[in-house]
């Protein structure tokens, strides 16, 4: 929460309710002033990976928006993750951890929607 002491009035809230199971976790948000309410949902499977879901309402409008996504620990431990949101955007993410402790992530993302829109890509080296 936010209070603004200039105008004496609350300028910002949100409230959260989640659970916690062995699993899977699940969450309701109000945002915005209670404007918005956010459903989340992540399942971890027993082959190390998980999968998820969010879905994002507008409470005003007709405006919703949702992201899908699935997660994997491989063998090598490396982390691979895969995400897809409802305007299209695909996005993928490799993590790996150099013998010498260094880690390595490549990321890209695409429009799934448009093939000829420019790939966008991305890479990070994290040498602590």
């Amino acid at each position: 929460a936010a209070y603004d002491t200039a105008k004496s009035a609350v300028t910002k809230y949100a409230v959260a309710a989640g659970y916690l199971a062995s699993d899977f976790q699940v969450a309701v948000h109000l945002l915005d002033k209670a404007t918005k309410a956010k459903l989340s949902y992540c399942h971890a499977l027993a082959t190390g990976a998980s999968l998820g879901a969010e879905v994002t309402r507008e409470l005003s409008g007709s405006a919703t928006t949702f992201t899908a996504a699935y997660a994997r620990k491989l063998s090598s431990g490396a982390l691979a993750k895969i995400k897809l949101d409802n305007t299209g955007t695909l996005s993928t993410m490799y993590e790996t951890k150099l013998a010498s402790g260094e880690k390595l992530a490549g990321s890209c993302q695409l429009k799934a929607t448009d093939l000829s829109a420019p790939l966008k890509y991305g890479f990070a080296v994290d040498l602590s």
